[in-house]
């Protein structure tokens, strides 16, 4: 029994030796220069990054960003980093568009909706319909 501890022991420390002596990186990991250094902190509130393309982000203190201005024809999505569900609704539209066609639903934590297109220029107005003081705009141009 005790040979298989001390046999353990020495296993353990020799698989450690290696790996903090070995010169091949076991992952290659890139951090961007605009990593954001209270990432690194233990515990840290995290900052959503965007995902490429028109997203807007719920965040703590609301939709982010507030007023999102996009091109005609593009589209957008939203994506959920609280810890609650939200149900995005869309309150106004420009002249011709089908507010129900603008149909996101409920979201649950890190979900992200599905792309909604934006083919007719004006101001699209949304809010959080489980937290009405939750509110947005995007302006197609």
């Amino acid at each position: 029994m005790i040979i298989a501890l001390v046999v353990g022991i020495l296993v353990c420390g020799l698989v450690s030796i290696f790996l903090l002596t070995s010169k091949k990186p076991l992952k290659n990991i890139e951090v961007p220069a605009t990593a954001n250094p209270t990432m690194m902190k233990e515990n840290p509130t995290p900052t959503p990054t965007p995902i490429p393309g028109d997203t807007i982000m719920m965040v703590s203190h609301g939709f982010n960003p507030p007023v999102l201005q996009v091109k005609k024809g593009s589209h957008a999505n939203f994506i959920n980093f609280i810890g609650n569900d939200i149900n995005v609704v869309f309150d106004t539209a420009p002249t011709g568009v089908n507010l129900t066609s603008l149909k996101v639903g409920t979201l649950k934590e890190n979900d992200t909706s599905d792309p909604i297109d934006f083919f007719i220029p004006g101001t699209y107005s949304y809010h959080n319909q489980l937290n009405p003081s939750q509110k947005g705009v995007i302006v197609v141009k």
